[in-house]
């Protein structure tokens, strides 16, 4: 970032000095944006509990108004623009959670599935270890199978975006950059829908493949109250490039871009708040979740989070005239050009008009 302002500010006197004179142009800017969000945190891997956690992402936008000036090619524009981003993290099909475990009654070791008392590895009985009991008060160790596990983000910033680029001859164009966001409020919801089975260590195989709502097994749903996430200051890295367009119309103080752009969080946004773990069982029904957001649970502690938006950008911008001469957008002519061809026009018909009457006054 410092070599580019350190080449582009060396450039401009140069640029001065052969061309002699400066072409400014000012305008105020208005934009917005859509596209692909996501707050990257990597994949999760936490032993027997869950296989993968992974950031799946989702969409995102901007809205933003500015000030920009232009010397002949060269760009620099600044602003303020509102940032928001729908991300989401995921459960890895397959995902499953297990509450309690079957031991050897002597040595206490887990066992797992046995089925059957006449294991020769067993040196006492199998028993359920801290299961959850059904109605008939008898222990089994209870699966909570994941059909589907999401934690989705609104987060939402204000950015202070300075960038600063180059338009070519083809109006093609490019601006790269930094931003800084301050951080409004992340709201973090919990939805999830799962299959419960049992396991008891006097049958071979699990129950509840079949639905058996008396003994709490069956398929769930459960979505959790809005929480807010903490996160920090970010500071972006933000780079775009595409095209210039000028509306055909004579008499315009206007033109537009349109781009493609990529705005990347350089800094972990994360403030490793943790508030435990975020699946637990209720104390008062077996079947129901209680949760808490991935990001501000304790799984989630010494994780990084770096947001990430790339889509497409349009800029809209109005001319807010020119004092210079200006060969930024020829169809544009600043006032002082259309005086100076004004006066240019006039000049050559008076000569031709003189040379005209010269010739007469000869040929006489």
């Amino acid at each position: 970032m410092a070599a580019l302002c350190a080449l582009i500010f060396c450039f401009l006197p140069l640029n001065a000095q052969i061309l002699g004179r400066f072409d400014n142009k000012y305008y105020v800017s208005a934009w917005g944006a859509l596209g692909y969000a996501n707050l990257v945190h990597g994949n999760f891997f936490i032993p027997d509990v869950v296989p993968k956690i992974s950031a799946a992402g989702g969409v995102g936008g901007l809205l933003g108004v500015g000030f920009e000036y232009n010397h002949k090619r060269f760009i620099l524009t600044f602003g303020a623009e509102f940032d928001y981003k729908l991300s989401n993290t995921i459960f890895k099909k397959g995902t499953h959670m297990d509450v309690g475990k079957i031991v050897d009654s002597e040595t206490r070791k887990e066992i797992g599935t046995i089925g059957n008392a006449d294991n020769p590895f067993l040196v006492g009985v199998p028993e359920v270890e801290g299961g959850v009991r059904d109605t008939e008060g008898e222990l089994f160790v209870m699966h909570y199978n994941f059909k589907r596990y999401t934690d989705t983000y609104h987060s939402m910033y204000v950015n202070i975006p300075l960038l600063m680029g180059a338009q070519f001859a083809n109006r093609f164009y490019f601006l790269m950059g930094g931003k800084v966001g301050l951080h409004i409020e992340t709201m973090g919801y919990v939805s999830t829908a799962y299959r419960t089975t049992a396991t008891y260590p006097r049958f071979i195989n699990d129950m509840g493949q079949k639905s058996m709502p008396d003994h709490f097994l069956d398929d769930f749903k459960s979505k959790a109250s809005a929480s807010k996430i903490d996160l920090g200051l970010n500071i972006v890295a933000s780079a775009e490039i595409g095209k210039v367009f000028v509306p055909q119309k004579k008499k315009v103080n206007y033109h537009y871009r349109i781009a493609a752009f990529a705005d990347y969080g350089v800094l972990n946004v994360h403030k490793n708040i943790s508030y435990g773990d975020p699946i637990n069982i209720s104390a008062n029904n077996a079947v129901a979740l209680e949760h808490i957001n991935i990001l501000a649970s304790h799984w989630a502690l010494r994780k990084a989070v770096n947001p990430l938006l790339v889509g497409v950008k349009f800029t809209i911008l109005l001319d807010l005239g020119n004092k210079e001469p200006c060969n930024c957008i020829p169809e544009h002519k600043s006032k002082w050009q259309n005086q100076n061809n004004t006066r240019s026009t006039s000049i050559s018909t008076n000569t031709k008009t003189k040379t005209k009457a010269k010739k007469t006054k000869i040929r006489r």
